[in-house]
């Protein structure tokens, strides 16, 4: 009954550490109103969430990221400001390199429970719709 109960038990623990952590690769999204920026990933943690950010700009030509101006916006309308960002500095102009390629990482708060898609904003641009669920957001074509 004792080998039971234990076996029960780790295989609890081993599930909640599965949940405990949830990367989405190359997340889905509805539309994007920036040609330079493009999602790599997504993970969400009970601790926080990483968005994995690839540019593709003019090489030599700079990005620059704004504390003020980056957020995440969850379906359920809660907003999350950055808590950090890896591969550049906050205001400072960093140049792109001759591949025309570069990647940062954005770190924000845990999302809420229930958050089933995000927008990560920049300003008025941004990544609208993105699917953390892997479904695919259904688009209406304009009829004319």
């Amino acid at each position: 009954m004792k080998k039971n109960h234990l076996l029960l038990f780790i295989l609890l623990l081993g599930y909640l550490g599965l949940k405990a952590q949830e990367t989405i690769d190359n997340p889905p999204y509805k539309f994007r109103n920036t040609a330079l920026y493009r999602i790599e990933k997504v993970e969400c943690t009970d601790q926080d969430t990483k968005v994995y950010l690839r540019t593709e700009f003019i090489p030599g030509w700079w990005v620059q990221f704004s504390k003020e101006e980056i957020n995440l916006k969850d379906n359920l309308g809660n907003r999350y400001r950055p808590l950090a960002l890896e591969g550049a500095a906050w205001e400072e102009q960093k140049p792109t390199p001759a591949s025309g390629t570069d990647h940062f990482i954005f770190t924000f708060p845990p999302l809420s429970s229930g958050v089933t898609s995000i927008d990560f904003l920049e300003g008025k641009s941004g990544i609208f719709d993105i699917r953390l669920t892997g479904d695919i957001p259904s688009i209406r074509a304009a009829m004319y």
